[in-house]
């Protein structure tokens, strides 16, 4: 999925130009601008959180396919073995790795990249 000029435009204007009304003793009082991302409740959230955990997606396949981190192996029955790494659902990630120094290191070193990329 590629994300053009024209679409990251228009991300950008409908997070920089929101607007809110106070109301005081029930008599609008004027606009003022928001000065940071989104609001809560903004039909853009769950579609912005979406592309971000399609980075950290990114980050830990391809750690896994490196072979610098592991997953959790389970037996298929007939079928070949499955390897899990990770999983998201909703607002929750599990990632699977094996308990050892290295690993607990390298993915602390995912989250720092993700940190910084989100």
């Amino acid at each position: 999925m590629g994300f053009g000029p024209k679409w990251l435009g228009w991300m950008w204007s409908c997070l920089s130009s929101a607007k809110f009304l106070v109301l005081v003793n029930g008599v609008p009082a004027g606009f003022f601008p928001s000065t940071k991302g989104l609001r809560q409740g903004d039909p853009l959230s769950p579609y912005l959180f979406v592309m971000g955990m399609e980075v950290l997606d990114v980050l830990i396949r391809r750690v896994v396919e490196g072979g610098f981190l592991s997953g959790c192996s389970i037996r298929g029955g007939r079928r070949s073995n499955l390897n899990i790494s990770h999983l998201f659902f909703a607002d929750d990630t599990v990632v699977f790795c094996e308990a050892s120094k290295e690993h607990l290191t390298r993915l602390s070193w995912i989250l720092f990249w993700f940190e910084a990329a989100s």
